[in-house]
C-alpha cells in the first residue's frame, strides 16, 4: 500500500476483518459471502455505507427448518415396515417378515448357482457367469451378463512351457467356444 502511496484505512481493515470472522465462525456449514465487493471494494474505489450483514447470513436465519410429520404418519409407516415407532427397531420377532417381505417375488423362479449354459446361446438368468477353460488356460473368465444376452466365445491366453518363448514371441492365444457356469446373482455380486 505504501508504493501506491495509499494511506491505511481503517475501516477497510475493520471489514476484512468481520468477513474473516464470519467465515471462521461459520466453517463447515459451507459459507459464502458473494456481496464481498459491495462490502469491501478493491482501493482505491471509496467504500459504500454497510450494514455489517452478510446476505448468506440472512437467507440461513430466513430458512425455516421441514416439519416433523405427524404421530399418526409415523406409526403408519412404522407399522408398514414392522418397526417399533419409538425406536425405529424391528418388532421382536418380526424379523423373518420384514426379511421376507424384501426379498423379490421372483427368487423362486431363479435358476440354481452351477447353472452350465454355452457360448452362442441365450444367458438364461441375470448374474455373473465363470467360463471354464481347460488347465493351463488363463483369459477374461468372470463376467456379468442379463437375462437374455448371447453367452460369447473367451480369447484364452496358453503360455507356453518355457516361458522365454512367450516373451519373445508373445503368448499364444485363440477364441474359444466356451462353457459358462453361473456362479453368483447380480445382487449378490
Amino acid at each position: 500500500m505504501y508504493a501506491l502511496g495509499a494511506q491505511p484505512d481503517a475501516e477497510r481493515s475493520r471489514r476484512y476483518n468481520l468477513i474473516g470472522v464470519f467465515l471462521r465462525d461459520n466453517d463447515g456449514r459451507n459459507p459464502k459471502v458473494p456481496d464481498i465487493d459491495k462490502i469491501v471494494p478493491l482501493p482505491p474505489a471509496k467504500l459504500p455505507p454497510w450494514d455489517g450483514t452478510f446476505q448468506w447470513q440472512k437467507e440461513q436465519d430466513a430458512a425455516t427448518p421441514p416439519q416433523k410429520p405427524s404421530d399418526e404418519f409415523i406409526n403408519e409407516m412404522a407399522k408398514a415396515k414392522h418397526l417399533d415407532p419409538a425406536t425405529g427397531l424391528p418388532l421382536p420377532g418380526s424379523a423373518d417378515k420384514t426379511s421376507q417381505a424384501e426379498q423379490p417375488e421372483n427368487v423362486a423362479s431363479r435358476l440354481p448357482l452351477g447353472t452350465v449354459a454355452h457360448t452362442g446361446q441365450p444367458c438364461p438368468e441375470d448374474g455373473v457367469w465363470c467360463a471354464k477353460l481347460g488347465a493351463g488356460q488363463f483369459g477374461d473368465t468372470q463376467r456379468r451378463f442379463l437375462k437374455g444376452d448371447a453367452l460369447p466365445s473367451v480369447v484364452v491366453h496358453e503360455p507356453r512351457k518355457l516361458a522365454v518363448l512367450d516373451s519373445m514371441m508373445g503368448t499364444r492365444r485363440h477364441v474359444e467356444q466356451v462353457a459358462w457356469e453361473l456362479v453368483a446373482y447380480l445382487e449378490q455380486a
